[in-house]
């Protein structure tokens, strides 16, 4: 009965992997020359303000191409208020953290922007471009909120992949473990 178990746990990994490596759900922080999170610090040159806020959620499907944004700021979220309520909010790039650059998307018209100073945010999705795929990846990809006292920008963050292990990587650990439990039972 052993090694039915095993065989069937292997048939099993040797199906997920090649599926596991066509879609990989890659998560996000926010982090900037100031630190992490969206800072008017991140800005450059940095904004006078004292607001702040974060990501909830940052996740790229790298089969569909989505980027989904679930981020906040603001005293209502547990963050503080913007000098006024947003007046746009961007992703820009391709940039690294003392650089600007150009409008690339614009979140502010998503269904699920809240341009509030005290309890805003963002909660929705953006396809990316095939060409802007790699720019995210290295993390020349930043979000831009932007208010009437800060029209260049109130709060920055670029957007940091979080080092996860390949869907691969994590199949082998798998069967490793695997052979090595069946190993040690005979």
């Amino acid at each position: 009965m052993t090694h039915k178990i095993f065989y069937a746990f292997l048939a099993l990994c040797l199906v997920a992997a090649p599926q596991a490596l066509d879609a990989q759900l890659l998560n996000f922080d926010l982090a900037g020359s100031a630190g992490s999170g969206l800072l008017p610090g991140n800005e450059n040159p940095s904004a006078n303000s004292t607001a702040s806020g974060d990501a909830i959620s940052i996740v790229f499907d790298s089969a569909t191409g989505e980027l989904n944004l679930d981020v906040a700021w603001g005293s209502g979220n547990g963050f503080t208020d913007l000098t006024g309520d947003a007046i746009a909010m961007h992703i820009h790039g391709p940039a690294g953290f003392t650089a600007n650059g150009p409008v690339l998307y614009n979140l502010g018209s998503l269904a699920g922007f809240d341009a509030s100073a005290s309890s805003g945010g963002l909660t929705g999705s953006v396809s990316l471009a095939a060409g802007d795929v790699q720019t995210l990846l290295g993390g020349n990809l930043y979000l831009n909120i932007h208010t009437p006292d800060n029209p260049g920008g109130e709060l920055r963050a670029n957007l940091v992949a979080v080092a996860v292990p390949e869907p691969s990587s994590v199949a082998l650990i798998g069967l490793s473990g695997a052979l090595l439990a069946f190993r040690r039972r005979r």
